[in-house]
């Protein structure tokens, strides 16, 4: 994308030459679409890292509670114990109707 946005920004300071050469117009001479372009992309890494953490925070959870598991393997009432607890824990990702954590 941003090599696109170059190829752009280059026929467009061509034309900015070209006037300023041939017809004395100035205008500044700058890559302004590669610029944009790259915030853009910039924004949407940004994004991206968080939704990633969030992911992370979530698989934390999960290895946990599987090691929870593991380690009570001989007893059961401390497996189920284990689920209920990790069953009953809120998501603080999903909300109810009233816009508050379930």
């Amino acid at each position: 994308m941003l090599l696109v946005l170059t190829v752009v920004d280059a026929m467009q300071m061509t034309a900015v030459w070209y006037l300023a050469t041939y017809y004395d117009y100035r205008m500044p001479l700058f890559p302004f679409v590669t610029l944009i372009g790259a915030i853009g992309l910039a924004l949407i890494e940004i994004k991206s890292i968080y939704e990633k953490a969030e992911d992370k925070v979530r698989i934390d959870k999960t290895v946990n509670f599987a090691g929870k598991v593991i380690a009570d393997k001989g007893d059961i009432e401390n497996i189920v114990k284990d689920v209920v607890d990790y069953m009953n824990q809120p998501d603080k990702h999903v909300q109810n109707d009233h816009g508050q954590s379930a």
